[in-house]
């Protein structure tokens, strides 16, 4: 979908009820999964629904693209503010292939807390 596993959040089910009105969504997904877990726990592992290395960087293949002058404002109240997402990065991620690579906005890694160099 060509997003990294940075932009995941975990999110209460009232809030996403309300917001997006998916109770329905719901029902059916509690119902086809055993306690609302579609993984076991010895599937999941340590407990984690991704490899947590997904979220580190393994290497930087590209910066810049279409928007590398591209200033970097990590104020919301600023008004340009949707202009200021800094340089963009092509990432490759630990414990992943490079097909699952992906195109990050510095401001999105610096508010994730991902160390890039």
């Amino acid at each position: 979908n060509g997003l990294s596993h940075i932009h995941c959040s975990w999110e209460l089910e009232s809030d996403m009820v309300n917001q997006l009105d998916c109770k329905r969504y719901f029902t059916t997904f509690f119902n086809r999964n055993v306690g609302g877990l579609r993984y076991s726990a010895d599937e999941r592992g340590d407990g984690d629904y991704f490899d947590p290395a997904w979220q580190e960087i393994d290497r930087i293949l590209e910066i810049g693209g279409d928007d590398e002058n591209e200033p970097l404002i990590l104020d919301e109240k600023d008004s340009n503010f949707e202009h200021g997402k800094g340089r963009q990065f092509l990432i490759k991620w630990c414990n992943s292939a490079y097909s699952d690579s992906t195109y990050e906005y510095e401001r999105d890694l610096i508010w994730n807390g991902v160390i890039y160099e």
